[in-house]
């Protein structure tokens, strides 16, 4: 599975990025996982299976929904925050088709 994570600069959710490669290790799950600013999604969304947004750039999914055809959801501000992998990937697995 590859998920795609989008924020305003690409720089918070590079700690959720850590924290779901090892949950993945940990749970033998084949997960590859990028953080990139709302800026460059254009650029590599087609390498990913769905794109999940930061809660700071959440008022952008109907856009960036329009300019991809993979789905993209809303990351929970709670999850987001705790940082909680096992819910970002249960996120993930649950809207790709």
């Amino acid at each position: 599975m590859k998920i795609l994570l989008v924020c305003a600069g690409g720089f918070s959710t590079s700690i959720l990025v850590n924290k779901v490669e090892k949950w993945g290790k940990e749970n033998n799950q084949d997960i590859e996982i990028q953080a990139v600013g709302k800026s460059a999604y254009s650029d590599v969304w087609e390498k990913y299976d769905c794109i999940l947004l930061g809660p700071q750039i959440g008022f952008a999914k109907d856009e960036i929904q329009s300019n991809v055809s993979i789905p993209v959801e809303n990351i929970e501000p709670m999850v987001y925050a705790l940082g909680d992998a096992e819910a970002i990937v249960e996120q993930a697995k649950s809207i790709i088709k």
